[in-house]
C-alpha cells in the first residue's frame, strides 16, 4: 500500500477520515471550526460519530483545544470537556482544521455539521507534511493566546 502525505477528502467521506485521524491522536488535538453541531440524541449521525471520537480522545488523556466562531459554541464545547475559546466579534474564526498531534492536519471547507456532510459540496485535504502542520500549530497557538474562554 502506498504511503501518502496528502489526500483529498470529498463530501461525506470527511466523517470517516476525521474519526480515523482523531482515533490515532495521542497527545493533542487542535481544532478550528466555524460551525460545529452536537446531536446527543442521534448517536448514529456521522457528525455525532466525530464528536464521539473527540470524547474518546479526551478519555484517553488527549488535550483537546478548539477555536470556534462564537461564545455559545465555545460554551457548548466546554460542557463536553473540550478546552474551547472564541475570538471577539471583530474577527471570525472561519477556518476548519483538525490537527492531530504534530503529525497531520485535515483542512478544508467542511464544517462539523449534517449540512456539510449531506447537502453541500465540500472538499478538504489531509496533509502529513511537516511544514503545513508546523505552520498551523504556530498559527493556532498564537490565536489561542488572545482568544476568549467565556
Amino acid at each position: 500500500m502506498p504511503v501518502w502525505t496528502n489526500k483529498v477528502i470529498l463530501d461525506k467521506e470527511y466523517w470517516q477520515e476525521a474519526v480515523r485521524l482523531i482515533d490515532t491522536c495521542e497527545r493533542e488535538l487542535r481544532i478550528t471550526a466555524y460551525s460545529w453541531r452536537w446531536y446527543p440524541n442521534e448517536p448514529e449521525c456521522e457528525v455525532q460519530q466525530i464528536n464521539a471520537a473527540i470524547m474518546r480522545a479526551i478519555v484517553r488523556g488527549v488535550s483537546v483545544r478548539a477555536m470556534c466562531s462564537s461564545l455559545p459554541m465555545a460554551l457548548t464545547l466546554q460542557k463536553y470537556g473540550i478546552q474551547a475559546k472564541y475570538c471577539d466579534e471583530a474577527r471570525t474564526v472561519h477556518s476548519k482544521v483538525l490537527c492531530i498531534d504534530t503529525t497531520a492536519i485535515m483542512l478544508g471547507s467542511h464544517n462539523i455539521t449534517k449540512r456539510a456532510l449531506h447537502e453541500n459540496y465540500e472538499i478538504s485535504m489531509v496533509s502529513r507534511d511537516y511544514e503545513p502542520v508546523a505552520q498551523f500549530i504556530t498559527y493556532f497557538d498564537k490565536i489561542w493566546e488572545y482568544a476568549r474562554a467565556n
